[in-house]
């Protein structure tokens, strides 16, 4: 009875000697190292959040060398070696010395006679996949544009992307992609054809870190739509030049605006999945011309109001340096 009465002393004991105590995360200058990472428990098996070097903090608990710390409203784990105490460290260490030899001689005697010890089975240290701390991120994306107009068809969309963040929750993000738009038939002078087309976009996130793995971002942004050529649809083009005309039409190159979102999973610390969706604003108007293939005369004229309005849906990856 008095075996056990003095390990449960010991294990009640254990919290109080660190409980609040004021320290600093330190960081050897020559190691490059800004942040270091928070654990959820004492195996470092995945990270919750990170620190940065030089931040205050206070040390609660020592286990299995990881120190676990409060910093803010949040506690976790790191590793006890980037831990520095703000108090007499010759004090503190003498007292962690008497605190762990008190209780390694309470287990010891609360264990039963003649029962060897048995040594826990190894584990495998995790390689935390949290998020990664980096700034720049690049990735290729490949998707569909549905048009939200009646007489048109969407079509295949491939693009690539960069993002930087300003400061922790926000993103820029500069897109470059390309796509098809099919028209089905006349709409408001454009014939039926194929529109060859790119767009710049330039984008704003917030980023929402969900769990360890995944993240999710919402935003909008401004960008510019290129059309780069108008074929007229093969059966359309050889009717009027049965008759003996050539027909062309363009149309003009206009700036939209967007929003939308994307959820990303992270694979690994660098290289990430994500799903994104956004609705895409765009308006714009083109001219048209007819000319006689015997006499070479040519009428012409002009047409506004196209709408491209979209909505692209698309999956792709993201690298992180």
């Amino acid at each position: 009875m008095k075996r056990i009465a003095l390990f449960l002393f010991a294990c009640f004991i254990a919290v109080p000697v660190f409980a609040q105590s004021p320290a600093v995360i330190q960081c050897a200058p020559q190691s490059g190292i800004k942040t270091v990472p928070v654990y959820g428990t004492a195996q470092a098996v995945w990270t919750v959040d990170t620190v940065s070097c030089d931040q205050p903090v206070s040390l609660l608990t020592m286990e299995q060398g990881y120190a676990k710390i409060r910093f803010g409203e949040r506690t976790g784990y790191v590793d006890a070696k980037f831990v520095r105490l703000l108090q007499s460290q010759p004090e503190i260490e003498k007292r962690v010395a008497a605190l762990e030899a008190q209780t390694k001689a309470a287990q010891q005697a609360a264990k039963p006679q003649g029962v060897p010890e048995q040594k826990p089975p190894a584990t495998k240290k995790a390689t935390p996949r949290g998020p990664s701390n980096t700034k720049i991120s690049v990735g290729g994306w490949v998707g569909y544009t549905h048009p939200l107009e009646k007489k048109q068809k969407g079509g295949l969309a491939v693009g690539g992307n960069f993002d930087y963040r300003i400061i922790k929750p926000l993103v820029v993000e500069v897109r470059a992609w390309s796509m098809k738009r099919h028209f089905r038939a006349e709409d408001k002078g454009l014939s039926e054809g194929t529109l060859s087309a790119a767009a710049a976009q330039f984008s704003l996130f917030y980023h929402f870190d969900l769990r360890v793995r995944w993240a999710l971002n919402l935003g909008g942004g401004g960008g510019y739509y290129f059309a780069r050529k108008f074929d007229l649809g093969r059966g359309l083009a050889q009717s009027w030049n049965t008759l003996g005309f050539t027909i062309i039409e363009k149309l003009e190159s206009a700036p939209g605006f967007h929003a939308g979102g994307s959820v990303d999973f992270r694979l690994t610390k660098k290289l990430g999945v994500n799903l994104d969706v956004r609705y895409c604003r765009v308006t714009s108007k083109g001219s048209w011309s007819q000319k006689d293939q015997i006499s070479s005369e040519t009428i012409s004229g002009t047409f506004d109001h196209v709408k491209l309005d979209m909505v692209i849906a698309g999956i792709g990856f993201k690298y992180s340096f």
